[in-house]
C-alpha cells in the first residue's frame, strides 16, 4: 500500500511535467540527540502561535526535520497525530526549503493543528528563519574574500 501511494505522488507531478521527490526517506529525519543538541544550541528560533522552529546549518546537501511534541497535548495518540502532521508538512514544502539545514518543529496549540495550518506556519517560519541565517554565510564568505586579499597583498 505504501509503494501505491508513493506510486500515486509521482504520477500527480508528472502530469505537470516535472518530477520532484515528495518521499521522506530516513537521511531526511532529524533523529540523533547531538543534532538536537547542536540545533538547539544555535538559538535561531521563531514562532507564530501555531509552531516554533529551531534551524541551523549543517554540512550535508539535505534539509533535515525533526519533531518534539510535549505531553501536555494529550494522549499518545494525539501526539503522534500532530508528528503525522508535521511531517507531512514537511515533505510537501521541502522543496521550497534552502538546502543544508535542520529544522525542529515544536507545535504550540493542539487546537489550531492541521495540516494546512502546519504547512502555511512552516513554510513562512523557515522563510524567515533562513534569511536570519544568510548574514552568518555572507559574514563568513565576506572574511574568507579579505584573507585572501590579505595573502595577495
Amino acid at each position: 500500500m505504501m509503494r501505491r501511494i508513493q506510486d500515486r505522488h509521482v504520477m500527480l507531478i508528472r502530469r505537470r511535467k516535472s518530477v520532484i521527490d515528495v518521499s521522506f526517506p530516513k537521511r531526511r529525519h532529524l533523529r540523533r540527540r547531538v543534532d538536537f543538541e547542536r540545533v538547539y544550541e544555535q538559538r535561531c528560533k521563531g514562532a507564530d502561535g501555531t509552531l516554533l522552529v529551531f534551524v541551523c546549518r549543517n554540512d550535508l546537501n539535505e534539509t533535515r526535520l525533526g519533531c518534539s511534541v510535549a505531553k501536555k497535548h494529550g494522549s499518545a495518540v494525539v501526539r503522534n497525530r500532530l508528528k503525522r502532521w508535521l511531517r507531512e508538512a514537511f515533505r510537501l514544502e521541502h522543496d521550497n526549503f534552502p538546502q543544508s539545514i535542520d529544522l525542529i518543529a515544536i507545535p504550540l496549540d493542539a487546537q489550531k493543528a492541521s495540516l494546512n495550518s502546519y504547512r502555511d506556519s512552516l513554510s513562512k517560519l523557515v522563510a524567515r528563519l533562513s534569511r536570519r541565517l544568510a548574514p552568518s554565510i555572507t559574514d563568513q564568505k565576506s572574511t574568507s574574500n579579505r584573507d585572501d586579499i590579505e595573502e595577495r597583498s
